[in-house]
């Protein structure tokens, strides 16, 4: 994959190197269709040094903001706003300070992101602009969109990014910040269609607001180069699996018996980017998700609370990379180094066990969780009720434990680590450090309230 930097200040250059083209082959299979290219104007040679207050190892997050006002397409007129990017009412998307730099950009958010400021002074769910009088109201263009969603894709080849974030989530002052278009338009895109995290409802920190319901539901009309800009969820298969017609059949071994739960179970692994959110009247694509819900009840859990015969088998299994074992009964996981994890990122897990192994840090630790083992973790670290297993936040239980068909590790896709045998339970663990400063390179991202926790998308 190519990155071009449009640079005023030197001769442009394409940056092309292997991690980049590993990790943009990675994402390929969990995002949308769509370059991951950003064409972006560097101008962090003239910008004030001032702004920048250190530098930070890690950055995972990217905070949105709104200017609250606009000068125009004139790029030199931005170079004292204090955030890292930039992007203009025509779409230029410009960078003003290196990722790495810290900036006083996003209050408590500041140690792990980078701030993306959109120029305009942007309207609230009632259709007000703040100051309206001296900073007038604009209205957020389809190139922004686009070029937001551009730098999304961007910042997940270059760093790794696992989280989108509202500058309103960490300072109560930033009530409309970036607004519900640039967050319908850009977050809640990026959450649902690319998997990023952003910190789930109710999320915040400090005196902060969490991201309102109706911001999540918001529908942007305009439509873009890039694509159109209304979120409208995918529609997953209407055709139930194998794997899901395990998944069933297993919970139901663990005691489950809703009809409902069953459902949302299968539901909420087609689209692990809403988290365990309900499904709401009135969202876009509420009627398309209703009918794939009730399609899934009544051709799939139905049927088996009924005693139908087991779905078709999704077939052989293909033989493993050398060096991994294959898990019995389960086609569509393996073993790698006695971590258990999807196929499709075996030899990425296998390739960073044993380069930490090199480096002389021993990792092991687990992989892959069965819907029948979340389900127990829920009741040990939730609760026994129904509302406790199923519908509980993660965040109200000791320790944080995802909602059954929420959690990566029922996909095969996400690691809780250990070194030298023990948890790795402190961001100064020497596994943790190992890992915070190699394991992009692998696909592998950190959940940060969470050091042992290692998953494709941070989650």
């Amino acid at each position: 994959m190519r990155s071009t930097v449009d640079t005023e200040t030197a001769n442009t250059e394409t940056v092309d190197t292997e991690f980049e083209q590993f990790l943009g082959d990675l994402w390929g299979r969990f995002t949308d269709t769509g370059s991951a290219d950003a064409t972006i104007v560097d101008r962090t040679s003239l910008t004030p040094k001032n702004l920048r207050k250190g530098t930070r190892k890690k950055v995972y997050a990217l905070v949105l903001h709104q200017m609250a006002f606009n000068r125009g397409n004139d790029r030199g007129r931005y170079d004292t706003v204090p955030a890292h990017f930039a992007i203009l009412q025509d779409g230029t998307i410009l960078q003003l300070h290196p990722e790495a730099a810290l900036l006083w950009t996003s209050n408590g958010f500041n140690a792990g992101s980078v701030g993306v400021e959109f120029a305009g002074n942007f309207p609230n769910t009632k259709g007000r602009c703040w100051n309206s009088k001296e900073h007038g109201c604009h209205q957020v263009t389809p190139e922004q969109i686009a070029a937001g969603r551009r730098l999304v894709r961007y910042l997940i080849k270059k760093i790794g990014l696992t989280h989108i974030l509202t500058h309103r989530q960490a300072h109560h002052d930033r009530e409309n910040d970036p607004g519900p278009d640039i967050w319908a338009g850009v977050g809640q895109w990026a959450v649902d269609q690319l998997g990023l995290n952003d910190g789930g409802p109710g999320f915040k920190i400090d005196s902060g607001n969490p991201i309102p319901d109706e911001w999540r539901t918001w529908k942007v009309t305009a439509k873009s180069k890039e694509s159109e800009v209304t979120y409208a969820p995918g529609r997953g298969s209407y055709a139930p699996s194998g794997t899901e017609d395990a998944t069933v059949r297993a919970a139901i071994r663990g005691g489950v018996t809703s009809e409902n739960a069953l459902t949302d179970l299968v539901f909420f692994r087609r689209y692990p980017g809403r988290a365990g959110r309900p499904i709401s009247r009135g969202e876009p694509g509420y009627a398309q998700l209703s009918q794939e819900w009730l399609r899934i009840r009544d051709t799939l859990v139905r049927p088996i609370l009924r005693g139908a015969p087991s779905a078709p088998s999704p077939g052989p299994i293909p033989a493993p990379a050398p060096g991994v074992g294959v898990t019995p009964g389960t086609p569509d996981v393996v073993t790698v180094r006695g971590i258990t994890v999807a196929r499709k990122i075996a030899s990425q897990v296998q390739a960073l066990l044993a380069a930490a192994e090199a480096d002389g840090v021993r990792l092991g630790g687990s992989g892959f969780r069965s819907p029948t083992r979340q389900i127990e973790l829920r009741k040990q670290n939730c609760g026994t009720s129904q509302y406790d297993i199923y519908e509980k936040s993660a965040s109200l239980c000791d320790p944080p434990t995802a909602r059954p068909g929420t959690s990566m590790h029922e996909q095969g896709l996400a690691l809780d680590l250990q070194h030298n045998g023990a948890k790795i339970n402190s961001h100064q663990n020497p596994g943790y450090q190992w890992l915070a400063a190699n394991a992009a390179r692998y696909g592998m991202f950190n959940l940060p309230s969470e050091p042992w926790h290692w998953s494709v998308n941070g989650k």
